[in-house]
């Protein structure tokens, strides 16, 4: 991540949605939708219960909701995505687990 990062600690709870032109990073509970227009990092503790917009992801932590990345998806060994994606370019490593549809075509 370069230049502004916003946080969401990790004992943060969070019941709205968020908006930011700015990286994010989020290692506590998010109760509602994320739109970035940059990087998006789920840390290993953390729970995002809403859709997520971002231009690439990086999840070690848990999305209950729609993702749809301009970029890559990266769902890591630690992370759960339990929603529909929608990403040109997809890495999911062993461990992780998966529940929902996926296009890889061009964003609605």
């Amino acid at each position: 991540m370069n230049g502004a990062v916003d946080l969401i600690s990790e004992n943060a709870v969070v019941n709205a949605n968020i908006a930011t032109p700015n990286d994010i990073r989020i290692d506590g509970v998010v109760n509602g939708d994320v739109h970035t227009a940059k990087r998006l990092v789920i840390g290993p503790n953390s729970v995002v219960r809403g859709n997520v917009i971002a231009f690439s992801v990086d999840c070690f932590g848990e999305i209950n909701g729609n993702v749809n990345v301009v970029k890559a998806l990266n769902l890591k060994s630690s992370g759960t995505i339990k929603g529909d994606i929608v990403s040109p370019e997809i890495s999911i490593e062993h461990g992780a687990c998966f529940c929902g549809k996926c296009n890889m075509g061009n964003n609605p």
